[in-house]
């Protein structure tokens, strides 16, 4: 089976043959006014524009086509991102998915979503920036409140002292286009530690995400990376966090704590579903991983943040922005 770059590589030198054709042909006909001279023309420049659209669909992804790939309701897109945060976007990024990769992300049950990392004026949309457009203060309520769609996190202030400042009141989600699990990854909680998640998420993507096509080569240097980080990890326990929560592979495959929050916040405004109403997960941040989830009406648990700790309490979700 070729590989969507093989499939690529092929369509378009079958692209350039058939121009070339065409303009061969165009070159005999050019001054006859016999329409009967023009049909293999005419056939020719049809078999080219069919054969173009073809690759162009390879190539480029609409909102309304991922829309068709995934189902609606799965892909947040620029509207969705007006809707809930009230950023209107002058230029949306391209998709970085391929039909072939948003098929297989339907077959996962993931949902695609277009995260911005900046409020409508122009601030970082963190933690604080988020529960403020949804939640706000008693003397301005935000968006849910008006609503009547509860809280954003259950308890703020809890939230906040778990993590360092920043990571509350700066750090933004990463900007573009993610795919992203709708649900823990199978097996992954209870009682696995940090180490059994990541070889749990390497086995996922070589038999899951990109079985059956060619793995993009910032994962196949990740998998690299950690195959020779895990055999020399820190004895010392806040050491191997640290070190575990900076791999390639986590940074590629983890939501942030702040894009976990994003993307749950999200999909309940746009569905009413919340989900991981019953399962925690790991997210990571400044060198280690905070326990979230149970998201429910009165909003997402947000258990602690640690580098001194790496047991089964928690699963992990899949996330994926390449």
């Amino acid at each position: 089976m070729l590989s969507l770059c093989e499939q690529i590589k092929t369509e378009y030198e079958q692209l350039q043959i058939l121009e070339e054709q065409l303009i061969l042909e165009y070159e005999k006909v050019k001054d006859s006014d016999d329409m009967k001279d023009w049909s293999v023309v005419k056939k020719l420049q049809a078999e080219w524009e069919a054969a173009y659209a073809n690759l162009e669909a390879k190539l480029y992804i609409s909102v309304e086509r991922a829309r068709e790939l995934l189902g609606r309701e799965n892909v947040l897109g620029p509207e969705e991102v007006e809707k809930t945060w009230g950023v209107r976007l002058e230029k949306v990024p391209e998709i970085p998915f391929s039909v072939t990769e948003l098929a297989r992300a339907r077959e996962l049950g993931q949902m695609l979503v277009l995260r911005v990392d900046r409020t409508a004026d122009g601030k970082p949309l963190s933690i604080e920036a988020m529960n403020y457009i949804l939640v706000g203060t008693e003397e301005n309520p935000g968006k849910w409140k008006r609503e009547e769609k509860g809280d954003l996190l259950n308890t703020p202030n809890g939230c906040r002292r778990g993590m360092f400042e920043e990571a509350y009141t700066k750090d933004a989600p990463r900007p573009g286009w993610a795919l992203v699990s709708k649900d823990l990854l199978p097996k992954s909680w209870p009682g696995l530690v940090h180490e059994q998640q990541i070889e749990l998420i390497v086995e996922y993507l070589k038999d899951k995400v990109f079985k059956d096509m060619e793995m993009p080569e910032e994962y196949v240097h990740a998998i690299t990376e950690w195959n020779a980080k895990k055999k020399i990890l820190s004895m010392d326990l806040m050491e191997s966090v640290k070190q575990l929560s900076e791999l390639k592979i986590s940074q590629l495959t983890m939501q942030t704590i702040q894009e976990t929050i994003y993307d749950l916040a999200m999909y309940y405004n746009v569905t009413g579903i919340h989900l991981l109403s019953n399962e925690p997960i790991w997210s990571s941040n400044d060198g280690g991983f905070m326990d979230l989830g149970r998201f429910s009406f009165r909003g997402i648990n947000s258990i602690r943040w640690t580098r001194d700790y790496r047991y089964g309490d928690a699963g992990v979700c899949f996330s994926r922005r390449l």
